[in-house]
C-alpha cells in the first residue's frame, strides 16, 4: 500500500506542475452534477479536464459533522482528546477524482493535503487572474 500511496502522490505533483505550466487546461464545471451523501453537503466550486484520455474533476466538498453529547456508553477518552463540545461542526475537503466516458465519478483519488495546492493552481488557471494582474500592473496612471 505505502507504494501505491507515493505513486499517487507523484501523479499529484505531476498533474500540478503540468497545470502551472499550462499542459493541463482546466474550465469551470457544473457543481449540481455531483450528488452529495448526505445531500446536506455542499459543493462549493468544481472543475475539470480531459488529460490522456481520462475526465478529472477537483471540486470542494463542504460536510457537516454533529457531535453528541456524552452517553453512559461512550468512552470517556474521546471527549478528552477530542476537546469538541456537542454540537454541528462544518468542515471543507477537496476531492480529486477521475470521470468515465458519461463523467460519472470511477475513481477517488486518497485524501492529501496535495489536493489542496492542485486545487489552488486549477483556481489560478481558470479565473485568469495572472492575467487580470498583469494588465493592472501594466496599465499607466497618465492612460486613465
Amino acid at each position: 500500500m505505502e507504494k501505491d500511496r507515493d505513486i499517487f502522490l507523484e501523479g499529484l505533483t505531476k498533474i500540478i506542475n503540468l497545470t502551472q505550466k499550462g499542459n493541463i487546461v482546466w474550465s469551470a464545471a457544473d457543481a449540481s452534477d455531483i450528488v452529495c451523501k448526505p445531500p446536506e453537503d455542499k459543493i462549493k466550486i468544481a472543475f475539470k479536464t480531459y488529460y490522456l484520455g481520462k475526465g478529472l474533476r477537483i471540486y470542494e466538498r463542504t460536510y457537516k459533522e454533529i457531535v453528541n453529547p456524552p452517553s453512559a456508553f461512550t468512552p470517556i477518552s474521546v471527549y478528552v482528546f477530542e476537546q469538541r463540545k456537542p454540537g454541528e461542526y462544518w468542515y471543507s475537503e477537496i476531492v480529486l477524482e477521475t470521470l468515465d466516458d458519461s463523467g460519472r465519478p470511477v475513481f477517488q483519488f486518497p485524501r492529501t493535503i496535495m489536493l489542496k495546492d492542485l486545487f489552488f493552481a486549477v483556481q489560478y488557471q481558470v479565473s485568469g487572474i495572472k492575467e487580470y494582474l498583469d494588465k493592472i500592473l501594466s496599465e499607466n496612471e497618465d492612460d486613465k
